[in-house]
Order: C-alpha cells, then structure tokens, then sequence
C-alpha cells in the first residue's frame, strides 16, 4: 500500500537514531468516552495500528498505546442513553465519576471503552489500551501540570498568536475538581504560588453545566485537576513518549489544536513535536459523525456487519487526506436493490432483532433497514475500488474472506463480480 510505504519511510529517515538504538517507537490515539464509538474513529485506530504493522514487518519495534479518556469533564447527554434525564446531575463532572448506565461496566466512559476494546479486537492490532485517570492519579502529569503552570504566560502568548485566543492575566492551564460539587468542567483557576491553586466553581462558566460558586486553594497535584485539551495533548504526547501521532482535519486546521500543541510541546514542554498524519473524517451524508449527539451508526453496528478485513479495507480504500463519506439514506446500488427482492420483508424483521439498540417498532424496523442499506453500500464501495483481483488488498481479499462474511456479502458476491466485469470488461473477474 503506497500511502503506508511512503510514511514508513518517513518514519525511518525522521528516527533513524531511536531505530538503531533499538527503541521502540510509541504510536498513540485516543477517544473521549462521551458516547458510543462511532465508525468514524476506527480510522484513525486503523491507520495507527497499519503503520505499527508495516513497522514490525521492516523489524523495528513499536506500541500502539491508545488512550480511553474518562477524566475529561460530562458536557453533553448522548441522544441515545437510556434513561438520559437521570444523568443530568453529572453534568460537568469528570466522566469516570459518573455511574455506569450497564451492570457490565465500573463506570459511565468504560460502557463505551469496553465496547470499542471489542470492536477493535477483531480487526488484529496489537493495542495497548489505558484509561487516563489512573495516570494523573498516580502523578504521572505533575511533572507537566508544574510546568505548565510556571509557564502560564507564555501559553497564553501561544494561544493569542496560533489561534488569536485572548485569555486573560490571570488565566492559569488547569481546571481543578471542585472539592465541594466534585464538578471539573465549571472551576476556573486564576492563581498559582508554586505549590497550591487558587480557583473558583463558577455558576456560569459553560452553558452545559452549572458550579456550586465554591472558592478555595488545593494542590493540583496527584488526579486533583486536569490540564486543558490544548495543553492536555502535548503534555500526553512528553509524558507517554509518543513518537508518532495522527488526528483528524478538525484539529489540524491552521491555527487549531494541533499547531497550539505543537507550539506547547517544544516551548514549554521541551519534547519534539510527533511524527503527524493528518486524516480527513468518516462522514455520513456529508456530515462528521458524533458519539455524543448519537448521529451516525457505532463502531460496534459496523463491526457486526462487515467482518473485519472488509471493515479494514474500508477504511484504507482511500489515502489519509482524503475524506470517506456515504449516505446511509441514499440510493442503493441497482444490484444491491434487486438482490433477495422476495425476502425484503423478512430480513427487516431479522434486522430488528438482531440490533435491539435501534428499539423497537416501526422506527426501529426503519432505522436497521438503513443501517443494513448503508452497510450494502459500504460492500459495493469496497468491491468496486480495486480494479484489478492481484492488487494490494483488492478484490481477492473479499474472496479470502468469504467464509468470515455475513449472509449479506455472501449474497452480493455473484452480482459483485459481474458488476466489475460490466465496468472494467476484466474477465478474470468472473472467475
């Protein structure tokens, strides 16, 4: 695959030192647990977990470490949660504070963690999952929280001149947990003596939470408070030792959070900027899918359509930059459309049982049909991108995994073929 070649061997010119020392290279993602995974985010798992593939394959060690956020504060109720106003009251406070909405999990972010952790498994990366909390708790950021605090005046210079952010004098990069409403979303700290905070929990600071109006001072130290995302990232990135880390177009706009983290990692942190690979988004019907706001399907609804080689293909058919989009709603292909006409009805209703998140009903009924409708479109997609069974990861690795594929793709594999001989006239297609 060109795409993976060509950052290989940017990766082998950029580390050629740590390569012949033997070190290992960190690749590194992550994903705020705000929501079910949605689709989306396995590109950025997939073109990680490629990249430490073809590291390993030329014998240069490497891990895959990606982060399952639970410390970042509740700022939105996903529209599918069960139970939703009941959670109204954590608003604002870190994520794996809030109670679990399934007997299964510990907390409310390892519902979503636990689920993507098995979504992923089946695609065979080698991952290092992790949870954030246990890291702050066990003083792994005080190191960067001290420098970022000593050095809060320079990051409000970073701010205004990246992305013409103005943050006022004595703004300081940390947002502690109120320790009388344990909320970490609405404090705000304004002083800072070198060994404790001065901070406020402050009624109106976001419109999606309210503080308790407590002022006080506390360390913020040891899992007591949490660095800002801007700030947060680049501390990740000296903490954890990355080496290599991509992210989608939204953080790597000019003037976004990329450019802040990259301006902070090397000024105030004093550790390289990591190796970058920015990737366009997964979209349906032209939109960014989002976990908290419940649109577009999950991770775990793709996976348990598409099997995992496809699921993969999907995701690398295209390069990085550019971005993969479909239409659920849209029109299906002429053969998808004819296919199994008779038993249209029946599969409807083995749909709807078989993804009971969608709920029940007609709305339900409608909402598996055009998940099953958008994963026919993902097949076609994928059939059709290769012209040629021979080329890397192309059509033969759909006949490969036939035996792993549901009974939709088994169904589209006759009219697959022929669609690729009525548009390239390759009768080896056919075979």
């Amino acid at each position: 695959m060109v795409w993976v070649d060509r950052i290989l061997g940017e990766l082998q010119e950029r580390f050629a030192m740590q390569i012949g020392n033997g070190e290992p290279l960190i690749l590194r993602d992550e994903k705020t647990l705000s929501g079910r995974v949605h689709v989306g985010s396995l590109r950025g798992i997939v073109i990680h977990g490629l990249i430490g593939q073809a590291l390993s394959e030329e014998g240069i060690p490497n891990r895959f470490l990606f982060e399952l956020n639970d410390f970042d504060p509740m700022d939105e109720l996903p529209a599918n949660l069960p139970n939703r106003d009941s959670f109204q009251k954590y608003m604002g406070q870190p994520l794996f504070t809030v109670p679990s909405s399934e007997a299964s999990a510990k907390n409310y972010p390892m519902v979503f963690g636990e689920e993507l952790e098995r979504v992923v498994a089946s695609l065979g990366f080698s991952i290092q999952f992790y949870p954030l909390e246990p890291l702050y708790r066990a003083g792994k950021f005080n190191g960067v929280i001290r420098e970022a605090l000593d050095h809060a005046a320079e990051i409000r210079a970073i701010y205004r001149e990246v992305s013409g952010s103005e943050k006022p004098d004595d703004w300081y990069p940390l947002q502690v947990i109120c320790e009388q409403c344990g909320k970490v979303g609405t404090t705000q700290v304004t002083g800072w003596d070198g060994t404790q905070v001065k901070y406020s929990c402050k009624k109106n600071l976001v419109k999606w939470a309210e503080g308790c109006g407590h002022e006080g001072t506390i360390s913020p130290f040891d899992g007591r408070a949490k660095l800002p995302w801007k700030v947060e990232w680049p501390a990740k990135w000296k903490v954890m030792g990355v080496h290599i880390e991509g992210a989608g177009k939204d953080h790597s706009a000019a003037g976004g959070s990329r450019e802040i983290g990259k301006r902070i990692c090397e000024e105030i942190f004093h550790y390289p900027n990591p190796f970058d690979i920015p990737y366009e988004f997964f979209n349906i019907g032209g939109k960014k899918m989002s976990a908290s706001k419940g649109l577009g399907a999950s991770a775990k609804e793709v996976s348990d359509l598409l099997p995992p080689k496809l699921l993969k293909l999907l995701m690398i058919r295209k390069l990085p930059n550019q971005p993969i989009d479909f239409d659920p709603e849209g029109t299906t292909p002429r053969f998808l459309r004819s296919a199994d006409a008779p038993s249209a009805s029946r599969r409807r209703s083995s749909e709807t049982q078989r993804f009971p998140s969608h709920g029940s009903g007609e709305e339900g009924t409608r909402r598996a049909h055009v998940l099953r409708q958008a994963m026919d479109q993902f097949i076609c997609a994928v059939i059709v991108s290769f012209p040629h069974p021979e080329g890397p990861n192309g059509f033969f690795l759909l006949a490969s995994s036939r035996a792993e594929t549901d009974r939709s793709s088994q169904r589209f594999s006759k009219e697959a073929r022929e669609c690729r001989v009525g548009r390239t006239g390759n009768p080896c297609l056919a075979a």
